[in-house]
């Protein structure tokens, strides 16, 4: 294989060196790629799905985990999140003595 770029033509020192560590500087950049896309994180409230070419392979738990980059993906499943629906009431203040109103009408419950 010939050398397409001629570096006897090449003013710029700083470019000359990085043609001539190309192969150096190319590797380095796909490792530093591989291994950041090896690393993921789940939130406290989820758990990851890992499935490797769209094949069930195992679930992680929250925190810092690790997976095949480029051949599993993650899919983070919201488990423990609450959402909370009110029908009929609204609440005015929440906490220990919560109260709602309903018809514009205040109802305390102590409880």
């Amino acid at each position: 294989m010939e050398n397409i770029i001629d570096m006897n033509k090449i003013e710029s020192p700083v470019l000359r060196k990085m043609l001539k560590y190309r192969k150096i500087i190319i590797a380095v950049f796909l490792s530093l790629l591989v291994f950041f896309s090896a690393f993921f994180q789940v939130e406290p409230e989820e758990v990851g799905v890992i499935t490797r070419f769209g094949k069930y392979v195992r679930k992680v738990e929250p925190g810092l985990n690790m997976k095949m980059p480029f051949i599993e993906w993650v899919y983070k499943v919201p488990v423990e999140r609450q959402q909370k629906l009110e029908f009929g009431f609204r609440t005015v203040q929440a906490g220990v003595n919560t109260q709602y109103t309903r018809s514009q009408k205040e109802i305390w419950f102590p409880y």
